[in-house]
């Protein structure tokens, strides 16, 4: 069961997940499906959880020269573009980069 504070997008997710493994009682492939769909709604909720521990807040992030600057914001697309310029690597459109990027950048 799923707290009230999931996004709708996230919990819909988990629920299509949670009815395929059901599935997998009658179709083994149904389990590998949903163990790595699963792996792939991590950065999503941790994302969704970053933002809900922030709201409100100046979120502790430097500028590329290590300079506080902090950023206030209730979407993690705001985050990543921050990061995006704030860090040399331009490659930062993979799956995990944000995330990482993130952890580079934060205070």
């Amino acid at each position: 069961m799923l707290t009230d504070a999931v996004p709708a997008d996230l919990r819909k997710s988990f629920e299509r997940l949670r009815y395929q493994h059901g599935l997998g009682v009658v179709d083994y492939e149904q389990f590998i499906v949903v163990a790595d769909a699963a792996i792939g709604l991590y950065e999503p909720a941790l994302r969704a959880r970053f933002i809900e521990f922030y709201r409100g807040q100046a979120i502790p992030l430097n500028d590329e020269e290590g300079r506080p600057q902090p950023v206030t914001t209730d979407s993690y697309d705001d985050i990543a573009q921050h990061c995006c310029s704030c860090t040399k690597n331009r490659t930062l459109g993979s799956r995990y980069g944000f995330s990482e990027a993130l952890l580079k950048t934060a205070g």
